[in-house]
């Protein structure tokens, strides 16, 4: 799809705290390292979009990090997928 769109999260994520952002369509959670919803922490006015097929270009940033931060991003093609 055309035109940018973005994403954040609300307030610090602690020392060895998890949050993993879904964006598949018909999906799109947010939860932590329990699996419990993490909802409440995105941005107002985000948009979880889906990868497009083909290439996407994805800008990702942190804010106020240290030596142990990390983003790790992993995504399954559609193709290996069933719906």
């Amino acid at each position: 799809t055309s035109g940018s769109k973005s994403w954040g999260i609300d307030g610090s994520i602690a020392d060895g705290e998890t949050l993993t952002v879904d964006t598949r369509r018909g999906v799109q959670t947010v939860t932590d390292e329990a699996g419990d919803s993490q909802w409440a922490r995105v941005t107002p006015n985000s948009n979880l979009w889906a990868l497009e097929p083909n290439s996407n270009a994805v800008t990702v940033a942190m804010t106020a990090t240290d030596s142990g931060s990390y983003i790790e991003v992993a995504y399954t093609p559609r193709y290996l997928t069933a719906f």
